[in-house]
């Protein structure tokens, strides 16, 4: 009966993809079918199925609520008769079964396009080339293959998905080595898969693969016309082995360069970049052994060479993102967001940004929003002969409320409906250079954000530095300062360059974290001891306030990250959060990660001068460390963008940190659709 279901599947599959997509051989033009033997350049004639692209097969895998699986691969060819001759790889004594057939090209030896146009009335004028993964042995032709080029027609893009050549592994193919697989550490910088079969036998299939994704590149840059769509506008995505075929696409000559791309779990060797160097998108899961530490190492090399790029790292979703339920859910989304932000979907509806919030001073929030709690008994220690008096003002940018000459450190509490409430709790640190706090951007909204979504919020007013009493000298100092932020860039550290990059650095800071003023460092130890006990303050009144102990996080904005990530790595058990967040600010400063670090989700922008590099530096601390970790780098933002909208992706950041909050149970309302 399963056989007999399954060619049921098989065969409705086959004829309703028989309408679904153009075939165009990407090595002669538009022809016929071939009905034998296939003559690929620079490879010998192969005859490997009754079809062009050699048999179409399929794989059958079993979910369970355990997230294991037991697979079968169906071998062979569909006769008249519909049997199949199915092969359990293997068996386990579960009872909940959800069976899933997921089509899958093998044995790929004539290389070509399936062309899925956008409506005419929607097509904006831009190409993405769709190279599915499969480990150079299979393609997965439906989530990584048709299911992308469908999201994608709906954005307006046309969509051609490739089908490169692979490895043949049909009957009489050596079996697959054995032996453990090789750790994250054992695994080449550049992978290499060589055919052993007949005609395939010494051929290097990932550069034949590569050859495939270039010439696939120049096909529809040549036939832009004909396809209605802009010669300057063609892009390639591709997931894991397809994703190799994108970076080699990427790092290769210019006349067969994508305008742009995406590369999903999966990068191969990391080259020199490209100058001008395309766009480029990047996404993988921090439980991804494979991808993982490869993709922030080609993110941070491709930001070194000056290339746009933007890196979101979910915390789940393993490698094909086949663990669910994380932010990986969402990977299209972010996606979307990139390509519009990059104007590659100019004549798509743009998305209005949401308006800004009023301004309010911190007396009244503090009003609406529930107590202002001092967190120490008596003067904080370490300033108790401070007399500078608190200033509140409205920055020059955006108008919205700002503190400085704080003395007096306190907590506002935003505390939610006791009827939303989810038991979490979450000390917010605004940002300013240890000299103001972005009050309202990065504290007041970020606050009544978490507030309406059942998680009580405080907003941290932590100890500043003196700055001037008069409203003209203290914009004097302000200008000085942010002149200063200029020497003070972010750099890749020279630990991990080349030693010519580490001659030539030498001299140089290695990030902005080490090139802090002594003054700051002096003023940071202080506001890290408000955050310290900030932190003991919420978790000795958790009953009180409705909050679970240990449901207690911290998340921090630029200077505010310094204290986020100098609260996380002290040891004190008592003041430890239990999560946190720092946006475009902290780090270790080269200690040692914990053995306990909490989960630690960190956002930033690409091109922000100050924090990106650190940031992605930061993500491989905590995972090498083995700790949980979720990174976002936006291509566009700069720094201090906090909850002020700028008409860019990063302006829905926020989501992204309900997105992961949600996943670890901390969040009651979904975050609004993105």
């Amino acid at each position: 009966m399963l056989r007999m279901a399954v060619c049921g599947i098989l065969a409705a599959l086959t004829i309703t993809r028989a309408g679904f997509a153009q075939d165009l051989p990407i090595d002669r033009g538009v022809g016929k079918p071939v009905a034998s033997a296939v003559a690929v350049p620079g490879q010998p004639s192969l005859s490997l199925g009754s079809y062009d692209i050699g048999p179409l097969g399929y794989q059958i895998e079993e979910f369970f609520v355990s997230r294991t699986s037991s697979s079968y691969k169906l071998k062979g060819e569909a006769t008249e008769d519909g049997k199949w001759d199915a092969v359990p790889a293997r068996t386990a004594p579960y009872t909940t079964r959800i069976i899933v057939v997921l089509p899958m090209a093998m044995d790929v030896v004539r290389p070509v396009l399936l062309h899925y146009p956008a409506e005419k009335g929607k097509a904006v004028g831009t190409a993405m080339i769709v190279a599915p993964g499969g480990g150079f042995r299979v393609l997965m032709m439906s989530y990584e293959g048709e299911d992308i080029a469908r999201r994608l027609n709906a954005m307006g893009i046309d969509a051609f998905v490739l089908k490169y050549r692979l490895l043949y592994t049909g009957p009489g193919a050596p079996p697959r080595p054995a032996g453990r697989a090789a750790t994250p550490a054992e695994r080449p910088r550049r992978f290499t898969v060589t055919g052993s079969y007949k005609a395939q036998a010494g051929q290097d299939m990932i550069a034949l693969a590569a050859d495939d994704g270039r010439q696939a590149v120049r096909l529809v840059r040549q036939r832009a016309g004909e396809f209605g769509v802009r010669p300057n506008r063609v892009g390639m995505i591709g997931f894991s082995a397809g994703g190799v075929v994108t970076s080699e696409a990427v790092f290769g000559p210019a006349q067969t360069r994508p305008d742009f791309a995406a590369i999903i779990y999966g990068v191969g060797e990391i080259k020199e970049v490209p100058n001008p160097a395309p766009p480029l998108f990047l996404a993988s899961a921090a439980d991804d052994a494979l991808a993982a530490g490869r993709t922030v190492e080609l993110f941070t090399a491709y930001r070194k060479g000056k290339g746009p790029a933007e890196l979101h790292i979910f915390q789940m979703g393993a490698h094909g993102f086949v663990n669910k339920g994380g932010g990986a859910d969402h990977f299209m989304d972010r996606l979307e967001e990139w390509l519009r932000v990059n104007k590659l979907l100019s004549k798509a509806e743009a998305s209005a940004a949401a308006p800004a919030p009023p301004a309010a001073s911190a007396k009244t929030v503090a009003e609406a929003g529930g107590k202002v709690i001092p967190i120490w008994p008596d003067r904080a220690p370490g300033s108790e002969d401070w007399t500078q008096k608190e200033v509140e003002y409205r920055n020059d940018w955006d108008k919205k409320t700002m503190v400085r000459n704080v003395t007096t450190p306190t907590l506002t509490a935003f505390l939610p409906d006791p009827s939303l409430a989810t038991g979490a709790a979450v000390v917010i640190c605004p940002g300013g250079g240890f000299r103001f706090l972005s009050w309202q951007s990065e504290g007041t909204e970020v606050a009544q954000w978490l507030q309406a979504r059942g998680v009580a919020a405080f907003v941290l007013k932590y100890r500043l530095m003196k700055t001037a009493a008069s409203e003209e000298e203290f914009r004097k100092e302000m200008a000085a300062f942010f002149a200063s932020l200029a020497n003070r860039r972010d750099r890749p550290s020279a630990d991990n360059a080349p030693k010519r990059e580490a001659a030539k650095d030498q001299d140089k800071p290695r990030d902005a974290s080490r090139a802090i003023p002594e003054d700051m460092r002096r003023i940071g130890a202080l506001a890290i001891a408000d955050g310290k006990q900030a932190i003991k303050v919420v978790r000795r009144h958790a009953v009180e306030w409705g909050i679970k102990p240990d449901r207690i996080g911290i998340m921090g904005f630029s200077a505010g990250g310094m204290v986020t990530m100098g609260v996380v790595m002290d040891p004190d058990k008592e003041s430890r959060p239990d999560f946190a967040a720092p946006i475009y600010g902290g780090g270790t400063g080269g200690a040692k990660v914990p053995e306990d670090a909490p989960p630690l989700f960190i956002l930033c922008a690409s091109d922000d001068q100050l924090a990106a590099i650190s940031s992605a530096r930061l993500y491989s601390e905590w995972k090498a460390a083995g700790r949980p970790v979720e990174l976002h780098l936006y291509e566009k933002g700069g720094h201090g963008f906090g909850m002020t909208p700028k008409g860019l992706p990063v302006d829905r950041w926020i989501e992204r940190y309900g997105d992961w909050l949600g996943q670890r149970g901390l969040i009651k309302a979904a975050a609004p659709r993105r």
